[in-house]
């Protein structure tokens, strides 16, 4: 054949570019580049400003905090709190970002021409992945390549880099860190060799960054026990419900998912292929927990971004299994409720088109018309999408000038933490009794300290609605070490009880703080004196059924507080397993009444019912004096009622 008749049947080849795609991955990781401004303004938390000034505090991971992330989780967060953390976290964030571009470009890159394979970069690097989550996808690319194709990855080296890449992950989020464990399990258990270097990479590696991290040996056992406490306790402490409909297309785009990973797997032989149809499904299963446990719209979003960046960085080998996986990627990216990407999706479709064509052939083109508009029929149900705005590339540009110039460093950093200032006023007592204190802020609030430059010191979970079982709730009560503890109104998340989130912890900020200034928006600072409280007594004991109004007894200047032991179902622990457990609330009447969402499993450290008249008690404005109160949700429970006396 011709060259020319070769350019004609292949009119999209690059011959004598085959390193093209080291340029283009780096054009189009700075076109999607998906950071903003390092500001912490952009951030709708607290917290990421906590990870990062926990970092820079040199609070020791296990002894002083524990959260759902872990001690290097601030490489995620490129904002500038602090030049050394910002640094790193650019950094980090870049090479994931430009890791996954590479990924996608090079494995679509196989099996379709280059305008195609760009355009699947394109949407993989412009959908909303957190850095947190995408070594998750890096993982799982190699890992399915070595597993379909033995000689395409060696084992050992697929071993001693992956190692390392879990331990970081581990280190970054605790839960991603043991999905990538997992998957790179699968894919080395053929082999003793690479199973041992899998080992030896990741316990080394974990061991230096672990002191990089700031940590210390001997608080490793306290750290890993903990850490497995927020993951086995998250679903039933940020269990959140939301549209059904977006959980139902969860639902069926996992079980098509399972299908085309059963036509992958099965020219494989058969262990790498249950292998790889397991690798799948670990992935499957961890995204769409880490969606729907808080059905809200950020997390869904996560669980549809991440399903379509997978379904772009496998190398479907068979035509019809690839139309279907970009198929499936177009709808992931419409996203919760339709609120995705509408760009991404129409590209992915585009090239879904192609491929029918060019699979099928034009006399039989009408069989991908029935899933074409099934999609369309999903994309229209839900409303279009709206297209976002893309980041220059003039933003990355930006940022890496801002972070290496000290001047812009200083000047940005002396604007964000004046804007603080301005969101979050204090009055002039106040900080004069926060100055030369540390200080814990209440209930959340990490971005308040740092904005006033204050020596922050918080309770070990860092944001209190963290200590979702008995044991996270014992620790920040053991934690809250702060001399002073600055309380801004009093506030659960979601529809919470403040005075019922972290029961031990509150317990233990009612017995050793007094209020020593405040302000009338009903802020207060408290400040840590000898405990005022005395020993407990118990004033009865109740059951309650679903349903039944339980009286609260009354106890003379003292803290009337109850032991709530709910019991659970089968039914209900294999709910909390497969996604979440059923919801349980206490509709409670009196003063500071109403009805709150509740965790169980804390419940029985002791929910506040009843607080005497002090004004220098801490508690919420008005007081809290609950008559009486039902559990729903909850078919019985066992209430023990106690009186806390104050000196």
């Amino acid at each position: 054949m011709s060259s020319l008749a070769a350019g004609l049947t292949r009119p999209f080849a690059l011959p004598r570019l085959a390193w093209w795609w080291a340029p283009a991955s780096l054009v189009v990781a700075a076109v999607t580049w998906p950071a903003g401004s390092l500001s912490t303004s952009a951030l709708d938390a607290y917290w990421p400003v906590g990870l990062h000034l926990a970092a820079q505090e040199g609070l020791a991971p296990g002894r002083d905090v524990v959260f759902t992330y872990g001690p290097l989780a601030f490489l995620a967060f490129p904002v500038l709190v602090g030049t050394a953390t910002a640094i790193a976290a650019f950094a980090f964030t870049a090479a994931v970002h430009l890791a996954l571009v590479v990924v996608v470009l090079r494995t679509t890159a196989k099996r379709l021409p280059w305008p195609a394979a760009l355009t699947c970069a394109v949407v993989a690097g412009a959908a909303p992945v957190p850095a947190a989550d995408a070594p998750v996808l890096l993982v799982l690319a190699v890992c399915l390549a070595s597993l379909a194709d033995d000689t395409r990855v060696h084992l050992s080296r697929l071993a001693l880099g992956g190692g390392a890449l879990a331990a970081l992950e581990l280190l970054v989020k605790v839960n991603d860190g043991l999905v990538c464990l997992v998957l790179l399990a699968l894919t080395v258990w053929r082999s003793r060799r690479a199973s041992l270097l899998l080992a030896a990479g990741f316990l080394a590696s974990f061991a230096a960054l672990w002191r990089v991290a700031g940590g210390r040996y001997g608080d490793l056992g306290t750290w890993a026990r903990l850490s497995l406490h927020l993951l086995a306790s998250y679903a039933q402490g940020m269990a959140l419900r939301g549209p059904v409909r977006d959980l139902e297309l969860s639902a069926l785009l996992l079980v098509a998912l399972a299908a085309i990973a059963v036509a992958q797997t099965r020219t494989l032989p058969r262990l790498r292929g249950l292998a790889t149809w397991l690798s799948l499904a670990c992935f499957g299963f961890a995204f769409f927990k880490e969606g729907f446990v808080r059905e809200d719209a950020a997390h869904e979003t996560v669980f549809f971004a991440a399903f379509a960046v997978a379904l772009l960085v496998v190398d479907w080998v068979e035509p019809e299994v690839r139309l279907c996986a970009l198929l499936l990627a177009a709808i992931a990216l419409h996203g919760p409720g339709g609120s995705a990407d509408a760009a991404g999706e129409t590209a992915l479709g585009v090239v879904a088109a192609w491929l029918a064509a060019r699979t099928f052939g034009r006399r039989r083109i009408l069989i991908v018309l029935a899933p074409v508009a099934v999609a369309a029929g999903l994309v229209f149900e839900h409303g279009l999408a709206a297209l976002p705005a893309s980041p220059s590339v003039s933003a990355v540009a930006n940022e890496a000038r801002l972070l290496a110039s000290a001047s812009q460093r200083g000047a940005m950093l002396a604007g964000e933490r004046s804007d603080v200032r301005r969101r979050e006023p204090l009055t002039a007592a106040m900080l004069a009794s926060l100055r030369g204190h540390t200080v814990d802020v209440e209930p959340y609030g990490a971005t308040i300290a740092w904005g006033y430059g204050l020596d922050w010191r918080p309770e070990g979970v860092v944001e209190s609605y963290a200590a979702y079982d008995p044991a996270l709730d014992s620790y920040a009560a053991r934690t809250l070490t702060a001399q002073r503890i600055l309380q801004l109104p009093w506030s659960g998340i979601d529809d919470h009880n403040a005075l019922w989130q972290a029961p031990a912890l509150v317990l233990a900020e009612l017995c050793d703080y007094r209020v020593a200034a405040g302000d009338p928006s009903g802020a207060t600072v408290l400040a840590r004196t000898p405990s005022r409280c005395g020993s407990r007594h118990r004033l009865g004991t109740a059951y309650a059924r679903l349903g039944v109004w339980l009286s609260v007894p009354k106890a003379a200047h003292s803290i009337v507080y109850a032991s709530i032991a709910v019991h659970t179902t089968l039914a209900n622990t294999v709910r909390s397993l497969v996604l979440r457990p059923a919801e349980v609330r206490i509709d409670a009447r009196g003063t500071g009444g109403g009805t709150f969402g509740v965790v169980p499993a804390t419940a029985t450290d002791g929910l506040v019912l009843r607080l005497p008249h002090d004004r220098s008690l801490p508690q919420p404005a008005g007081g809290t004096a609950i008559a009486r109160f039902r559990l729903t949700g909850a078919p019985s429970a066992r209430v023990t009622f106690y009186a806390l006396p104050l000196h």
